[in-house]
């Protein structure tokens, strides 16, 4: 997935309790992804496999993390990098894997 071809966030919704993952995902093959149930970003709560950005893998230390991923948020991307979604690390919600060969989320929206 090349990160850096859709636009850039400009009047997409600042939150969204609605928003999910959709599709099209995009595949991926041995990538660094995290797994979450019950993340949220911008009032959204969802699951998903996502790809974490290059170099900003977390060590899942703390109960409740912010991950960055590459992922666009109503089709659009940030201008400086991928977004935080917050994960709870308790009961197994979030996992890395670091040999990952699948489909990851790409996109949050309604």
């Amino acid at each position: 997935m090349d990160y850096s071809t859709p636009p850039f966030w400009t009047n997409q919704p600042h939150t969204n309790k609605y928003a999910k993952p959709k599709l099209p995902s995009h595949h991926v093959t041995k990538a660094t992804v995290i797994v979450v149930k019950n993340a949220f970003y911008r009032n959204a709560v969802f699951d998903g496999i996502f790809l974490i950005s290059p170099n900003k893998i977390p060590p899942l230390d703390k109960a409740k993390e912010r991950v960055e991923v590459e992922c666009r948020w109503f089709d659009a991307r940030l201008k400086t990098r991928g977004i935080r979604i917050l994960v709870d690390n308790t009961n197994g919600n979030a996992v890395i894997d670091y040999d990952y060969t699948g489909d990851v989320v790409c996109n949050l929206a309604v």
